[in-house]
């Protein structure tokens, strides 16, 4: 005759089985706080990439046929740190490379490495508008077209 336990034994151990697994399955998964980006990492997502190309350029409030061609690649760290830029047709107002950061946590404002300090007024991923102010003389190329000119610089730049 067979015993009661050895006709129970498998079924035993497969419900054993099922408990351990259904318990272990019923854990609380732990709670991650969502990762939120910093302010100069947001604004330095939408900086570097692919080049900013002017489209317009107005000093104190009147648009001017100045800095024509005028693009700008940015490049940093994913925080806005070991930030550089190259630009072509930069002329008197943009340097051909240089570096950048930005002025504080709140990143509304990056400085070059001249330290002038250029305000992002908007930005998102197809425009972006800067101001400055250029405290230079006006310069002029050969024939007495104006090549820069001083004042508040409101420049739009598109993707």
């Amino acid at each position: 005759m067979k015993s009661i336990v050895n006709l129970n034994l498998p079924s035993v151990a497969l419900w054993l089985c099922l408990a351990l697994l259904g318990h272990t399955s019923c854990k609380p998964k732990p709670i991650v706080d969502p990762v939120i980006p910093t302010e100069a990492e947001k604004k330095t997502a939408l900086l570097i990439g692919t080049a900013w190309v002017m489209s317009t350029v107005k000093v104190d409030d009147v648009v001017v046929d100045l800095y024509t061609g005028l693009s700008i690649v940015f490049t940093a760290d994913k925080d806005g740190s070991n930030g550089k830029y190259s630009s072509v047709n930069g002329g008197a107002i943009w340097p051909a490379s240089g570096t950048w950061k930005f002025k504080d946590e709140q990143a509304k404002v990056m400085v070059r490495e001249d330290g002038l300090e250029i305000s992002i007024d908007d930005i998102n991923e197809k425009s972006m508008t800067i101001s400055f102010t250029r405290t230079g003389e006006t310069i002029f190329e050969p024939g007495g077209r104006t090549k820069a000119v001083g004042g508040k610089h409101v420049l739009t730049l598109g993707r």
